[in-house]
């Protein structure tokens, strides 16, 4: 793969990252492969976060289901740390396809919000 397709493979997944990374030109898309991986470990690690502090919430919900006020109180903060969470994914979605149309069209420009992170160098 070639620098272009290599950048833009980086950005669609954990696994186009893996491809990207294996079997692209990995010295000239550097920049952008350090971005994808940035923004794949990011909305990974939202995501589990999410699901953790979701599923405790409603656990106590339910586990508190005799104390109705309390219960409740349970379930809409888990409803709130759940959209939170969806917040986070379409800015996640938004940051991919900024980071692609920035592959496409051979910038480098570090990606708004996690752009300043530096893993590979």
């Amino acid at each position: 793969m070639n620098k272009k397709v290599t950048s833009i493979v980086s950005y669609c997944t954990i696994i186009g990252w893996l491809v990207a990374y294996l079997a692209g030109d990995k010295e000239n898309a550097k920049f952008h492969l350090n971005q994808g991986l940035v923004l794949g470990i990011f909305g990974t690690g939202i995501g589990i976060i999410v699901s953790i502090v979701t599923g405790i919430l409603n656990l106590i919900a339910a586990i508190l289901n005799n104390i109705a006020v309390v219960a409740w109180l349970f379930g809409a903060l888990a409803w709130v740390v759940g959209l939170i969470g969806s917040v986070a994914g379409i800015l996640t979605a938004v940051l991919i396809v900024v980071g692609i149309l920035n592959a496409v069209n051979d910038k480098e420009e570090k990606l708004p919000v996690i752009g300043g992170i530096t893993i590979l160098k």
